[in-house]
């Protein structure tokens, strides 16, 4: 029998030091993550977590209370397969200066909720092969610093400096990267 989310998140709060990181990793058998836990003593709990990774949980999905995550300046979502409502909740996360968002084969499009964390300072959007285009709000990100669109093939089309459609939406941002990522030889024989 699968371990639920709140059995998850009671373990946890018993566990995590101020200022940690939590890596969420594999096919958990739960479906939430529960944001809000009583602080068992001062300086633990999820809302000090500074750094989420969540990885390969195909079935996962936020809590919409990310809001009292107020500590949480990194998420990176990693391998969501079809599960497009991984994404649900990320944007109620109030001081997130740095979201990564990887493999999302099924994704035409980023949520609009986007372009309204204006608390952004980095984000990398890596392998969505059917993005077709940014959100139009996405120019209200005045605080990002660094944008990676990597194997995005229509969004990088998109966004080519001075002539894309999407590129008024990010001429504003100092540091961009947008491209292809080389085959590696392992890749080339796996698949």
């Amino acid at each position: 029998m699968g371990t639920s989310g709140l059995d998850i998140a009671a373990h946890i709060t018993t566990t995590i030091p101020t200022g940690c990181n939590l890596d969420v990793h594999g096919d958990l058998q739960t479906e939430t993550f529960p944001a809000q836990q009583p602080q068992h003593r001062e300086g633990t709990g999820l809302t000090c977590l500074e750094t989420l990774r969540i990885s390969y949980c195909p079935q996962f999905v936020l809590p919409h209370n990310m809001n009292s995550l107020t500590s949480l300046r990194q998420l990176d979502v990693w391998q969501s397969r079809n599960n497009e409502n991984i994404l649900d909740g990320i944007e109620g996360i109030p001081s997130l200066q740095s979201l990564s968002l990887s493999r999302f084969p099924s994704l035409t499009s980023l949520p609009d909720w986007l372009g309204a964390m204006t608390s952004l300072q980095r984000l990398k959007i890596d392998g969505f092969p059917k993005l077709s285009s940014l959100p139009d709000n996405f120019q209200q990100l005045t605080n990002l610093m660094e944008l990676s669109i990597v194997d995005c093939p229509m969004s990088e089309k998109r966004c080519k400096r001075g002539i894309g459609e999407d590129w008024h939406k990010i001429d504003h941002i100092p540091e961009l990267d947008l491209h292809k990522r080389e085959p590696t030889i392992c890749g080339n024989l796996i698949g």
